[in-house]
């Protein structure tokens, strides 16, 4: 990743770069190479951007390292496809295990398959607002009610589902 305050500073540097590829005799990927726009001009037209003599295509987002970074004013992140992704597991998840007859099975299948996918990707290393860590907790506070039918979570007593209490609120 290179970053810089100005179009023909990056230039130079990817000059640099594709120099020293030719020096050490490989090549980049330029079909993986792309550019992306971050400040107050991020929608203005600007001159392309060249790698080893191909021109680099702008992008509105584009994903390093886990961390989904979307064209804009400002530095900022997306988490939409981590929300995409979770749910992807999830259903299914929920399809292969929604005939298993134990609640707790599914649960357990969704604490190793989706919650991590939730607190694993790029969660660690970015700034979240509130309005994003309440985007997390309903994407989580909506899978225990789907496997469990239950709509309100303090329905379940203790009499009843010892055991599938304990499940859900090491989850919650």
């Amino acid at each position: 990743m290179l970053v810089s305050h100005s179009v023909y500073v990056v230039q130079i540097m990817l000059d640099i770069c594709s120099e020293e590829a030719v020096s050490l005799d490989f090549t980049f990927n330029t079909k993986k190479s792309v550019a992306i726009r971050i400040g107050s001009r991020h929608k203005n037209d600007c001159v392309s951007l060249g790698l080893c003599g191909v021109q680099l295509q702008y992008v509105q987002q584009v994903k390093y390292l886990g961390v989904m970074l979307v064209s804009a004013r400002s530095f900022i992140h997306s988490i939409s496809y981590v929300k995409e992704k979770c749910y992807r597991r999830f259903n299914a998840m929920y399809y292969r295990s929604r005939n298993a007859g134990s609640e707790c099975v599914s649960v357990q299948l969704l604490k190793s398959l989706c919650i991590p996918i939730i607190i694993l990707y790029s969660v660690e290393v970015l700034h979240l607002n509130k309005s994003i860590l309440a985007s997390l907790k309903e994407c989580s506070s909506f899978l225990v009610p789907t496997i469990t039918n239950i709509v309100n979570l303090s329905l379940i007593s203790g009499q009843f589902h010892p055991t599938l209490k304990e499940c859900i609120i090491t989850i919650a």
